[in-house]
């Protein structure tokens, strides 16, 4: 191994933990969505909590051996209600409300919270809040906050995560400081990067980077978790999630990144790739490598597919730069981007698969 060159990058991290959640650079969970949504810039997105969230980062954790920072996070306990229920919870810890004493309103605001149809009076929705939100409530307030999950789920976790530090498709990613060395290569997990790319001044936080020191080369992954098979997430999901935009943004980011740092100017970005294990197959983990060609389209065209329409990276940067100057000269409502400059006026285009399907059934 070039000595020299080893740990350059961990000296280069640009943010610490705190920093990084800290701070105001533009981020992929932004990015994907300010298009059609730009007052997502003058109000900042609720953390969510949603079972999906909470479980695909104890698989983070678990795999980059941070333990510590999973016991500061999560607390392990089967007195876990339903989703409603949690709603509801939240709802009564936001709004410092005691369970114990609802008035008829304020139940029927905890159900309006937590979008539930039922039909039920008053006395039974009390009655419900008190049967499953109450020791739910006491538990969160004598935890400091901490993310409370079941038994089923930590275990379900750690199954997820033992699949991809063990099967042969994946285990490469997670190779001991020992086996590293051997093999020439370093890796680095959750690595923050800063950037700036079109006037903008990105953040970034990559799973797994591994460093190929004899091939000069650097890999970016993303581990992902999800209740797709592993077919419907590469077909599907990947277009529902946008997570197109993250492979994009990361990619050019980290390769903007390392042109900064001359002791690597020999080194290449190599194609970025998502490594998804499914939680209803859950044997085999998949790679999706998103090819050049795919990135490049996806930079400078965008993308159509079907009923999803994803607009260019290059459009987007060039839409928050023109939020941002609103912004600036005092702007408390922001409008699309597209609809601002053509006074509203969206133009009807036929989406041109309707047309394969109806040639194909004609000529069948």
């Amino acid at each position: 191994m070039e000595n020299n060159l080893v740990g350059i990058l961990k000296t280069k991290e640009s943010f610490t933990e705190k920093e990084y959640k800290d701070s105001n650079c533009m981020s992929y969970s932004i990015f994907k969505d300010v298009f059609d949504n730009p007052n997502i810039l003058l109000k900042p997105k609720e953390e969510k909590k949603e079972e999906w969230l909470i479980f695909g980062t104890m698989v983070d954790l678990m795999l980059t051996g941070n333990a510590g920072e999973l016991d500061d996070m999560i607390v392990i306990n089967d007195t876990v209600p339903s989703e409603q229920y949690k709603k509801i919870s939240d709802y009564i810890l936001e709004n410092n409300l005691d369970p114990n004493n609802l008035t008829d309103d304020q139940v029927e605001e905890c159900y309006i919270a937590s979008e539930s149809k039922v039909n039920w009076g008053v006395p039974v929705k009390r009655q419900k809040i008190l049967d499953n939100c109450l020791s739910y409530v006491e538990l969160i307030k004598n935890n400091n906050d901490k993310i409370i999950v079941s038994s089923a789920l930590f275990d379900e976790a750690v199954r997820v995560a033992h699949v991809l530090t063990s099967h042969r498709w994946s285990k490469f990613l997670f190779l001991s400081s020992v086996e590293q060395k051997a093999n020439n290569i370093e890796i680095y997990y959750q690595y923050k990067i800063k950037y700036l790319y079109g006037g903008i001044l990105f953040k970034s936080k990559i799973d797994v980077l591994l460093i190929d020191h004899k091939t000069k080369t650097i890999h970016p992954f993303d581990i992902k978790t999800g209740s797709d098979t592993p077919r419907t997430f590469t077909r599907s999901a990947m277009y529902r999630y946008k997570y197109l935009y993250q492979a994009a943004l990361y990619r050019t980011g980290l390769e903007c990144f390392i042109k900064e740092i001359p002791e690597l100017k020999d080194y290449t970005v190599e194609s970025f790739r998502f490594v998804y294990v499914s939680r209803i197959v859950p044997e085999y983990p998949v790679i999706l490598n998103i090819t050049d060609d795919l990135h490049f389209s996806f930079m400078e065209l965008g993308m159509f597919n079907g009923s999803y329409h994803f607009y260019s990276v290059e459009k987007i940067i060039r839409a928050v730069r023109h939020y941002l100057t609103l912004m600036e000269e005092g702007a408390t409502t922001l409008e699309p981007y597209d609809l601002y400059k053509d006074n509203g006026v969206i133009d009807f285009l036929e989406d041109t698969s309707n047309i394969v399907e109806m040639y194909v059934d004609m000529i069948q």
